[in-house]
Formats: C-alpha cells, structure tokens, sequence
C-alpha cells in the first residue's frame, strides 16, 4: 500500500524543509503546493525523486492546492493521502502509526481518518463534532474515546488522511470557497455519502488554529482565533454559503449559526474590530448572494 503526503505553502518559513524531509521518509511521495505569489523559493526541494513541488506562482487558495496535490498523488499511483500545513509538527512514525490504525478501527468502508490535536497557542485540546439525528455531539479523545478512538463528522485537514479512491468518490475540494470551511464543506459532502471521521485517539498532533487564546464571557468559554479581517471574510461568507445551501436541515443550520455566535462574541477580545465585522458583513451579503472564489484586491485593501 503506497501513501503520499500534501504540504500547502503560503509565505512559509524554514521550518517547512524539516517537514518535507521528515515526510519524504515516511511516505512514497511529497508533493508540496506553493501558493506563494512569485515565489521559486521551495524549488530546491524538487530535486530529490520522492518530492515534487507545484510552484503555482500566486495564491489560488488552499481547495485548488489541494485539488492540485491529490491528482499529483493519483498520478503516482497512491492509494492513501495525508494533509498538512506548512507549520504542522508530526512524528517520525506518523504515516505508519496512523495506516496501521485505519487497518484496525470499528470503521471497514467510507471513512477519514485524523489525529487528535492540541491547539499549540492556547494548549485547549481538539473538540470533535459528530452529526447524529438529533443534535450535534462534541466529544474529546481524552473524555469519549473507546479503544483509544472517536467517531466524528468533521475534522481539520492537517493530518488528515483519505484513500485515493474515496477522494474519487467524494470528489474534489471546492475552489470556490478558497480558503476557510474547506475541510468542513469537505467533510459535511463526505457525511451526505455516508462517510465518517476516526479519529486516532492515540495519536496527538501539535497544530496552531490563528493565535487562539481562551476567554470567559458570561459563563461561557470563548476561544478567539485573532484572524485577521480578510480571514473574517471567508469564514463568514463560506459558513454563509453552507447555511444556504443546507437551509432546509435545522440542526446544520443551528450549527453553522453556532459557529457564527462564537465568532461574533470573539470581537470583544480582539483589536480592529471595525474592520474584522465590516468584513464580516460583506462575507454574509456575498455568501447569500453566492459571490465566491477569491476576494478581489479592491475589497480586501478595504479591509486593511
């Protein structure tokens, strides 16, 4: 069984080479996608034979990087691919550890699999959600997990892993949300064909979600990301865009708009607060108007 790795860059900084080579002895093939605008400065890492890297010239978004990664792997003749950031921390026996897990999990067919993962800013751990008939469930590995594994509907791309002839099934990653609520869109399209989430308890990954750090309002717990406005934008008028498109389902209507409350209470805490909800208006008038695919330079200067 061959397995192939996908590494989307944006700016990336050195650390990005010791990820790639940490990769490159784990899997059959690396295939790192630059969405650095002009940039050639991964290209060395083309010259090893196990490791091709996709200069894209400027940033297409993380769904076509993606999209463009997976066909790079189908080309190679892999079976499994797994997903990482550019700052993502992974052990030497990652890949390994996480295969022999999808061979033994609960799960025979139409399944992810993804590691547990602690937020590395604030130190919270990963809460996974799982759609069921009636409310949505949010468990954690350290409280749910049986036989040191969790069933979930939903998790982050970094880490994740997916068989190739799932990502067939599936289909691609949808270019025009861009960036922002891609895995979710993903991983909600997956759960409409009857796929699941395992993830491996067992296995726990250090990851950074913006600079997260935790609040109390009220009783409640907020974690505010500290995004900047432009990333406002996308998780609004992407979260927006699914609203629509699932509005005749309560509980991924109420869920979504749970996701929308959190980001609004997150304000309190954050600076430029002006600009981050302008932008979040406009990502709601363009999610319910469906104007999606890349914000064009002349609002994204607007919300600078």
């Amino acid at each position: 069984m061959s397995s192939g790795a996908i590494i989307v860059t944006y700016n990336p900084d050195n650390s990005v080479h010791a990820l790639v080579q940490a990769l490159s002895g784990q899997v059959h093939k690396v295939v790192v996608v630059d969405n650095t605008p002009g940039s050639q400065r991964l290209s060395l890492l083309g010259v090893h034979a196990n490791i091709k890297v996709v200069a894209n010239g400027n940033n297409r978004g993380i769904a076509t990087a993606l999209n463009q990664g997976m066909e790079e792997l189908r080309k190679s003749g892999c079976d499994w691919c797994f997903f990482f950031d550019q700052d993502s921390i992974v052990p030497e026996n990652y890949v390994s550890e996480m295969l022999a897990f999808a061979a033994r999990c609960r799960l025979r067919e139409k399944f992810m699999i993804a590691p547990d993962f602690v937020d590395r800013n604030s130190g919270t751990p990963a809460r996974f959600t799982r759609l069921t008939s009636g409310l949505p469930v949010t468990a954690t590995c350290r409280l749910d997990a049986q036989d040191g594994e969790l069933i979930s509907t939903f998790a982050i791309t970094s880490g994740a892993g997916l068989r190739l002839r799932d990502y067939g099934v599936i289909g691609p990653f949808r270019d025009d949300f861009f960036i922002d609520f891609v895995d979710s869109e993903y991983c909600l399209r997956a759960w409409k064909l009857g796929f699941k989430v395992a993830v491996h308890c067992g296995m726990c990954i250090s990851h950074a979600i913006g600079e997260r750090s935790v609040k109390k309002f009220l009783g409640l717990t907020i974690k505010p990301n500290n995004h900047r406005a432009l990333r406002r934008y996308y998780i609004i008028r992407n979260g927006t865009r699914l609203i629509v498109e699932n509005i005749g389902s309560p509980m991924l209507v109420g869920f979504f708009l749970a996701r929308f409350a959190h980001e609004a209470l997150s304000m309190i805490y954050e600076e430029k607060r002006g600009k981050k909800l302008y932008a979040m208006s406009v990502g709601l008038w363009d999610g319910l108007l469906g104007n999606m695919g890349q914000c064009v330079p002349k609002r994204v200067s607007s919300f600078e």
